[in-house]
């Protein structure tokens, strides 16, 4: 095995190969000694030997840093992916996909969590020296100072999930928003004329959502029933669904409904969970469809209807492309709308059927331990 300080030596080498100190400086000696409880003498051998081996430079200052040449090494792209500290399905999907992208391009990915629009860590990626930089936006409301640093660094920033194309800002995502409206038509064609909305998440594009489901429910002449009460960000979003729907049922605000819509699969599950302990079937005395993750809803029982999205791998392909343009110092055309794939599809699961009868959605419970 070996030696302790060998072992911090070729830890930190792969910190810099990863980008780790691009937008942060690299740990001092004392930094180094406590963070793997080594003494100063060990940490100490550790950094000579990275400045040896060229690894790491000392500044004018005394400070290190990582080697210019080190970092030369990186032939790709040097990307940051800047999503929100708790993960999700939809976040790591998009995030194994970066790396096998920029991984095909000899590039490094570095992965960045953040808590509340005003953490300091989204500033201090923005300013840091990456080619390209993906970003989660925070679901609080953006004030225009903040609005304003993202603009700043337009060229090598995109949007991930939301589009902000009217802001200037490079928008991608999996489908365009009338890709949802086939979801929906799914329902329409197989004979709902009453369905509800469910969504508990706190984002500002989602909560506009339902007032698309309202109007094409209006011009399709089908009953609508809203339930959206969003949480606050980083709050359990399908705890509240499973609240919101079990209240809903035992009210009857859902007496007649045949269809119900689940904004992501994280609250359409929970309120699958409340139809259960009412005793009621998904697809047969009610459908159940959502837009999201089309691998985990195949593959749950029942398999639940929804879109029938693709890897986001030649999309991002695009965005690297865009990236670099900017980085050459040519012209980048802003497109009208946020990166999609086109043609996205309905993959029909066992959660949709034709309406049985527009019956009460007060069963009887079952007993839950």
């Amino acid at each position: 095995m070996a030696a302790k300080y060998q072992q911090i030596a070729q830890l930190v080498r792969t910190q810099v190969r990863d980008g780790e100190f691009t937008h942060r400086p690299v740990p001092s000696e004392r930094q180094i000694a406590h963070s793997y409880g080594v003494s100063h003498m060990t940490a100490r051998k550790a950094t000579q030997e990275l400045l040896s081996d060229g690894t790491l430079e000392r500044l004018d200052n005394g400070r290190l840093a990582a080697a210019r040449k080190a970092i030369a090494k990186i032939k790709g792209p040097k990307i940051a992916l800047v999503s929100p500290s708790f993960d999700s399905e939809s976040s790591r999907k998009v995030h194994m996909a970066l790396e096998e992208v920029v991984e095909q391009r000899h590039g490094s990915l570095r992965p960045v969590g953040f808590t509340r629009l005003y953490d300091t860590i989204i500033s201090e990626v923005l300013e840091a020296d990456y080619d390209g930089i993906f970003l989660f936006p925070p679901r609080q409301t953006m004030p225009k100072v903040f609005l304003d640093m993202l603009k700043r660094h337009a060229s090598r920033l995109a949007i991930v999930f939301r589009d902000m194309t009217r802001e200037g800002l490079l928008s991608v995502g999996y489908r365009s928003p009338s890709d949802i409206q086939k979801v929906w038509e799914h329902l329409y064609e197989l004979g709902h004329r009453r369905m509800a909305y469910l969504n508990t998440e706190p984002d500002l594009h989602n909560d506009r959502l339902h007032d698309t489901f309202e109007n094409w429910c209006i011009a399709k002449d089908v009953t609508p029933v809203i339930l959206c009460d969003p949480v606050e960000s980083f709050q359990y979003s399908d705890i509240k669904a499973y609240e919101v729907m079990k209240r809903a049922l035992e009210q009857g605000k859902l007496d007649g409904v045949t269809a119900m819509f689940g904004n992501n699969l994280t609250v359409t599950r929970a309120a699958i969970r409340a139809f259960y302990e009412q005793g009621m079937m998904i697809g047969k005395d009610i459908s159940v469809c959502t837009q999201d993750l089309p691998r985990i809803c195949r593959l749950s029982t029942p398999s639940i209807t929804t879109l029938d999205l693709k890897p986001m791998n030649p999309l991002i392909e695009q965005v690297l492309d865009w990236f670099a343009l900017g980085k050459a110092g040519k012209k980048q055309t802003l497109p009208q709308q946020m990166l999609h794939h086109p043609n996205v599809n309905v993959l029909v699961g066992e959660s949709t059927c034709k309406p049985q009868r527009a019956a009460s959605t007060r069963h009887t419970a079952k007993s839950v331990n």
